[in-house]
């Protein structure tokens, strides 16, 4: 009678540990860097640690203790391309720099810089659209400055080369796509 419940105890333990296997592989992390560490796997006897001397941190800088900054909340980012890519700029000056009230010459108060993601074949770059506001110094009233140069898209920052770029490569993928299918098709 023992030896029955020995044997039941063991079968028992088994299944345990084998629920406990697939509840892990089912409800456990699905990460695979974050596999469970087997309880039953042979430890590394690495000795007695204890004789060896702690390395120094010369090399690790002091934390400063102050007061910690803010966080901005995100804010959104058209405009703002990489600064390691090359640019080129686009001048648009207005049609007149004659003041339209008092007709003296107007002088730039400033400008509006304005980028887009351009490209030329085998190059990426950014263009810079500027726009120079001009003020008549008699009236110290008027402003002028060029219309900016309609966008392909609302709210992007994507020039027509780079967009036209985009639509010939996915044509090209759509093309080579269909003519792979059409030949296995044929081949049939």
């Amino acid at each position: 009678m023992s030896r029955i419940i020995l044997s039941l105890d063991a079968e028992n333990a088994d299944l345990k540990a084998r629920v406990a296997f697939l509840e892990q592989q089912l409800f456990g992390p699905k990460s695979k860097k974050m596999t469970a560490i087997d309880p039953t796997q042979a430890t590394l006897d690495l000795g007695d640690l204890s004789d060896i001397p702690e390395a120094a941190n010369d090399d690790v800088a002091p934390v400063a203790e102050g007061p910690k900054q803010e966080r901005r909340s995100p804010s959104r980012n058209i405009g703002r391309l990489p600064r390691h890519l090359p640019r080129y700029e686009e001048l648009i000056e207005p049609e007149s720099k004659i003041c339209p009230c008092c007709s003296f010459e107007l002088h730039c108060v400033g400008t509006d810089v304005s980028e887009a993601l351009d490209i030329v074949p085998a190059v990426v770059r950014v263009k810079q659209t500027i726009r120079p506001r001009y003020a008549c110094r008699a009236c110290e009233s008027v402003i002028v400055q060029a219309p900016a140069s309609a966008r392909v898209m609302d709210e992007s920052n994507v020039a027509p080369m780079r967009l036209a770029f985009c639509l010939a490569h996915a044509r090209r993928k759509f093309v080579d796509v269909v003519k792979l299918t059409s030949s296995s098709e044929a081949g049939r």
